[in-house]
């Protein structure tokens, strides 16, 4: 209901000229927009996540539009600057990327190329180092793939039965009983990977051509060593995709994720992004003592000067955003709309990358 309404503003700003008066106006200009996106889809991903996933096309219009638009397109770091010295340009956008799947450098990346347009790609990087599918979220995939069937499944004892895979219910349960199981057991990464294999085999799926599809897959060292060199900034995500409570171990987690990341690109990363947008103000005094300059969340909204660095808001741009809400927000007029405040859900879909147990199997791996 509220969505609808909102659609119904905006449009009646924008019939009435409100959209544009607003753009061009001294409040605007003293404000920055950075988009948020998590994958640009390489198959079908956008069909059955729609939250995560945005096909090339729409992507490609967003792109147009807001060039179109005449919105000035910078640098993460360089809009954050110039915001701070009053000094940024009509309509200010940053374009911002999460997690660093391996869509991002095969399709995104040559998108913002062909725009000559600058991004940031917020890289979480064991699943970099370990380059196989992130569990969770491919096994929730694979299940989504085989919902056209009816199947007797026997996973070990860990799921039993027959189950309709048409149901959306039914496949939750099980992806939540196979993670569960993944953390009682304490699954390590190639325990997980060999778990998908025989998932595929239940569900008569073939996993070799869903490996090579890299679906799931996040950027490789070279791969993000290309990237940096073509201009886009490789920024900070943890290295886990966690954000422990425990000092030492949210410490750790900075300093593994940077230290790929500049034995990559040849460069030290300053700024980050909240997984999941999962953030505490405990956080914003240790992301400082660990020379983080910036730290974007998953809240809704525009950066003011009054913006504290350490909880920088965004919007997340999804292929379930109509059109006139993005103009609504290159514009800034749906940032003065109000909006329900969301809770963010560590989803084991995407979230939850590997148990903080296996800190000492994974310091190795990055070593």
């Amino acid at each position: 209901m509220l969505k609808r309404i909102k659609k119904k503003v905006l449009g009646t700003a924008k019939s009435l000229g409100g959209l544009d008066f607003l753009s061009t106006s001294s409040w605007r200009r003293d404000r920055l927009l950075i988009l948020g996106y998590h994958g640009i889809a390489l198959n079908d991903e956008h069909l059955w996540n729609p939250s995560l996933f945005m096909p090339a096309g729409l992507f490609r219009k967003r792109l147009d539009m807001m060039l179109n638009f005449g919105c000035n397109i910078l640098p993460l770091e360089k809009a954050l600057d110039l915001q701070a010295a009053g000094k940024l340009p009509e309509k200010a956008v940053a374009i911002t990327f999460d997690d660093g799947f391996y869509n991002f450098y095969k399709s995104a990346v040559p998108i913002l190329r062909e725009y000559d347009l600058p991004s940031s790609v917020y890289m979480t990087t064991y699943y970099s180092v370990y380059n196989q599918p992130v569990f969770g979220i491919a096994m929730d995939y694979l299940l989504w793939k085989a919902r056209s069937k009816t199947i007797d499944l026997d996973l070990d004892g860990v799921v039993s039965g027959r189950f309709d895979l048409s149901d959306d219910g039914v496949r939750t349960m099980i992806h939540e009983t196979i993670w569960k199981h993944s953390e009682e057991e304490d699954f390590s990464a190639d325990e997980k990977n060999r778990f998908l294999q025989r998932l595929c085999d239940e569900l008569g799926l073939d996993f070799s051509g869903f490996c090579e599809q890299r679906l799931f897959n996040l950027m490789t060292p070279d791969e993000l060593r290309e990237i940096s060199d073509a201009g886009i900034d490789v920024e900070l995500h943890t290295h886990r995709h966690r954000m422990p409570r425990d000092r030492k171990l949210f410490d750790r987690e900075i300093e593994d994720n940077r230290n790929v990341v500049a034995e990559s690109t040849g460069r030290t990363p300053n700024h980050f992004c909240y997984p999941s947008g999962n953030y505490d103000r405990m956080f914003f005094g240790w992301l400082r003592k660990n020379g983080i300059k910036s730290a974007t969340t998953c809240d809704s909204g525009m950066v003011s000067r009054s913006t504290n660095q350490m909880q920088v808001p965004r919007l997340i741009d999804t292929a379930t955003l109509s059109e006139i809400e993005f103009e609504g927000w290159i514009t800034g007029a749906a940032s003065l709309l109000p909006r329900r405040k969301l809770v963010r859900i560590n989803a084991p879909a995407l979230i939850k990358f590997i148990p903080l147990s296996q800190l000492d199997e994974v310091a190795a791996a990055i070593h």
